[in-house]
């Protein structure tokens, strides 16, 4: 049993290669050049605009059931709430 332990154990030259191998991940960043960089900022530009976009749909939405809640009685002033909303 002892025999198995000790042979899935990794050698140390091998720890040692893998050790060497890795490095911080601030460190990733020194090997961009300007295409990466590009391709990072208009990655993150477009994780935050999709990110952000289902609470506007909320927001929006939200004020549009609002509009037809508040103007029950009134169909020409719910009209023109909801439709307010709805240009967006």
């Amino acid at each position: 049993m002892a025999e198995t332990t000790e042979a899935n154990r990794p050698s140390l030259p091998e720890a040692e290669k893998k050790k060497e191998q890795s490095l911080p991940f601030y460190q990733l960043f020194s090997f961009a050049d300007e295409y990466d960089w590009l391709l990072m900022i208009s990655g993150s530009i477009g994780a935050i605009i999709h990110g952000s976009s289902m609470p506007v749909f909320f927001l929006l939405f939200g004020e549009m059931v609002n509009g037809f809640g508040k103007n029950q009685s009134d169909l020409y002033k719910m009209t023109h709430e909801v439709s307010k909303v709805c240009s967006f």
